[in-house]
């Protein structure tokens, strides 16, 4: 009996033992089942996250696209702006190399309109002189009214070439204000 009843004393601390490590295999199982469930939670907030991050980096390279599309025009457009840049300082040298020679031609008429003036002073002199006279030299007269005429078309011509000259003028100064 004594040996019926030390097994039972160890059947009784087996079950004792067993009961014990199936609470700590319990306890162990739920703290398990809780650590999963945790790192389940885990898993899908890291995989909401990667969406999110995905979504944002989707989003940063539609506008990195748009901004090398953006770049890319206005690199055509300043190109484009350059030459017309290059085309207005071609215009503008041109314009001036026309309006040193509108100006070298109205010189030129203005020199030569100070000695048709000369001449004509000089033969009103010689007329008033041959008024006095008793006959007039028909000849003077002649280049007198030649002179006149002369004098007159320079006049005209000279007049034209300072109009052409105030259009270029305009035009020059048109030009620089758009450059």
């Amino acid at each position: 009996m004594r040996a019926y009843g030390e097994l039972q004393t160890k059947s009784s601390s087996n079950e004792r033992t067993n009961d014990q490590s199936t609470d700590a295999l319990s306890a162990e199982l739920s703290n398990l089942r809780s650590e999963v469930h945790m790192l389940r939670k885990d898993k899908q907030n890291l995989l909401e996250d990667l969406n999110m991050q995905q979504n944002q980096f989707s989003k940063s390279d539609r506008s990195l696209r748009q901004l090398l599309d953006q770049l890319s025009a206005s690199s055509q457009q300043n190109l484009s702006l350059r030459n017309d840049v290059a085309l207005l300082r071609k215009t503008v040298i041109s314009l001036d190399a026309d309006k040193l020679n509108l100006i070298q031609k109205i010189n030129e008429i203005e020199s030569e309109l100070a000695r048709a003036k000369l001449n004509v002073e000089n033969l009103t002199l010689e007329l008033d002189m041959a008024k006095a006279a008793p006959s007039i030299d028909p000849s003077v007269a002649d280049s007198y009214n030649h002179l006149r005429q002369s004098l007159q078309q320079n006049h005209e011509e000279l007049s034209q070439l300072r109009e052409e000259n105030l259009a270029l003028k305009q035009t020059l100064t048109n030009t620089e204000a758009k450059l």
